[in-house]
């Protein structure tokens, strides 16, 4: 199992942002934007001016004989809420998880 925490700083130019918290994510919006954060890890999405520019990041893990791929923003499991602070133009945002998913890795041997 790999347990991770997740550091996410967003931070808005020229205007107020706000935040909310679903299911599955933390969505920042902001005049222009809205990153929809997932809990278990990652962007899910960034979307500027009604345009998606970001869908779903990965995170590859390597090893001696080994390797293996996870979409975090999907597979793990939320160990405890996030943790959400307003900051001086921003709102800083930490997620808890943990991937333990064997069929997402593969052997090199």
């Amino acid at each position: 199992a790999l347990l991770s925490t997740s550091v996410l700083l967003c931070r808005a130019q020229g205007g107020k942002i706000s935040y909310e918290v679903t299911d599955t994510d933390v969505i920042v919006r902001g005049p222009h934007f809205e990153v929809y954060i997932s809990l278990t890890g990652g962007i899910r999405k960034y979307i500027v001016d009604d345009t998606t520019v970001l869908k779903d990041t990965a995170v590859y893990m390597w090893g001696p004989k080994w390797a293996g791929a996870g979409f975090t923003t999907y597979i793990g499991d939320v160990v405890k809420d996030p943790d959400i602070e307003m900051i001086e133009g921003g709102v800083r945002i930490i997620t808890y998880a943990r991937w333990n998913r064997p069929q997402y890795s593969h052997s090199l041997m």
